[in-house]
């Protein structure tokens, strides 16, 4: 469970005596949430209750299905983790169900939108908070080591790429234009940044005639060089060609940063960086990923203004 849902039991009342924790290894900190049961994937059960995981190898339909022998899937459960060990793997809402009941506690996942809000008014009140809360979920450390990669590698004139799929490739394409024009502004700073979602002859041409999976690999392995860096952005973490493309900058010897959300996905496996969104909403782990995309062009451009006294009489 992530940050834009919520869990509750059957009767309604929150838990106190147990909670689904996100995992410590991939977060790297402390539960963010309290009073409700949270589920993460994968996650760990703390409370008195056995551990409803660790009955998964006896849950009926648990085992992944055929053809999920690679690390990612193509398809629209997005918190499939074929890529972990089969003993972490949750599926689905209903076999999470399965798991709960047999651990004698009965959950309803609950997501954001939860329930019906009186005007537009309310409802964006309740969908700030859920961004301000996702965006305090963010590896501040990670963060900070992305903003110094891209620093390390602008500096040295290395080319850095972005690439996403539908309201992330907007996103992949806004980055060129805060990189390339809005850094570069009275700034030291010359970033070379090329978006592989930009082109659509060429990504039409490599999904008709190649395979859509391959449409960000195949134009990385033509421009790419080692030492330049990938910026992938998927809410999901598992878009095949996001996948395929941080697999082939890996090969190339070419520094990834991942941007997701929900558990991470395979994308958040394979990138060097992942900045992770703790949260279950499209929009919002695609506004905060858009944040993050301001927050480190404009860090990059502060540091490196011709003029630092110019700070807080210009426009960012």
């Amino acid at each position: 469970m992530m940050l834009g849902q919520s869990m509750q039991r059957v009767d309604g009342a929150p838990s106190e005596a147990c909670q689904f924790q996100p995992n410590a290894r991939r977060l790297n900190r402390p539960p963010t949430t309290t009073g409700l049961a949270r589920l993460s994937y994968p996650g760990t059960f703390d409370g008195p209750s056995p551990n409803p995981l660790q009955t998964m190898r006896e849950a009926d339909g648990m085992r992944p299905p055929a053809g999920f022998e690679n690390r990612w899937r193509q398809g629209h459960d997005r918190r499939q983790t074929s890529w972990l060990p089969e003993r972490h793997r949750v599926h689905n809402e209903a076999a999470v169900a399965r798991i709960a009941e047999r651990a004698g506690r009965v959950w309803i996942l609950q997501y954001f939108p939860d329930r019906r809000h009186p005007d537009a008014g309310a409802y964006a009140d309740a969908y700030f908070s859920r961004i301000a809360a996702a965006a305090a979920t963010v590896d501040r450390g990670a963060l900070n080591a992305a903003a110094q990669l891209l620093t390390e590698r602008a500096t040295k004139a290395r080319m850095i790429f972005s690439c996403g799929n539908g309201g992330s490739a907007a996103i992949a394409n806004h980055l060129v234009c805060d990189c390339m024009k809005g850094v570069r502004t009275s700034s030291t700073l010359r970033p070379r940044v090329y978006s592989l979602s930009t082109t659509i002859e060429t990504i039409t041409a490599i999904g008709n005639d190649i395979g859509y999976e391959q449409v960000f690999a195949f134009q990385l392995e033509s421009l790419g060089q080692p030492g330049d860096v990938l910026i992938a952005i998927s809410s999901s973490g598992a878009s095949p060609n996001i996948v395929n493309a941080l697999a082939t900058a890996r090969e190339m010897k070419i520094s990834t940063i991942a941007m997701t959300g929900f558990s991470g996905g395979a994308a958040g496996d394979l990138a060097d960086i992942n900045l992770l969104v703790d949260a279950h909403n499209y929009g919002i782990v695609e506004d905060v990923h858009q944040s993050l995309m301001h927050i480190l062009a404009q860090y990059l451009r502060h540091g490196h203004l011709e003029d630092a006294t110019a700070l807080g009489r210009i426009k960012f």
